[in-house]
């Protein structure tokens, strides 16, 4: 989106925190402290705790599973102290320039999220949450046809 601003007329996220925003000092302590928390513990583990996390429907937890062992523990550290790192850009008056779909599923259990999309519309006008009851984190793969019709009735407008 900071590349090439120009392509884009309008977003849609599922299950995203917002990068932009002040983060709590326990959340940045959360976030310093992921990988040596996560590391001592068995990979197998990880990956059920991770999977059940990440969905309500066993689609889901088994789709989870699969990815999660196909990357192994420390691509899957690699890419979660990614996102937890050079993502967050502290810039709370960020907006925006264009309509933005946020999509939550109401079941959430990872991280920030629902405090995260629950508070974004209220900062920024662009922002539009749409939650899909029965969902959690995977909210598309949970629920695809609500989200699936979500989406092309933003894309419609």
């Amino acid at each position: 989106m900071k590349r090439f601003p120009e392509r884009i007329n309008k977003v849609v996220l599922i299950g995203c925190t917002n990068n932009t925003q002040t983060l709590t000092l326990s959340e940045k302590i959360l976030m310093k402290l992921f990988s040596p928390i996560v590391w001592p513990i068995p990979w197998k583990s990880m990956v059920k705790m991770s999977a059940k996390s990440s969905g309500e429907t066993e689609y889901t937890h088994k789709y989870m599973e699969k990815v999660l062992e196909d990357i192994g523990k420390k691509r899957f550290l690699e890419i979660m102290n990614s996102m937890m790192g050079k993502a967050f850009d502290d810039s709370p008056n960020y907006r925006f320039p264009f309509p933005v779909l946020l999509i939550l599923g109401k079941k959430d259990k990872t991280g920030n999220i629902i405090k995260s999309m629950t508070n974004w519309p209220k900062k920024d006008k662009n922002g539009v949450l749409k939650t899909v009851p029965n969902a959690g984190h995977n909210a598309n793969m949970d629920s695809p046809e609500f989200v699936n019709q979500f989406i092309l009735d933003y894309l419609e407008k």
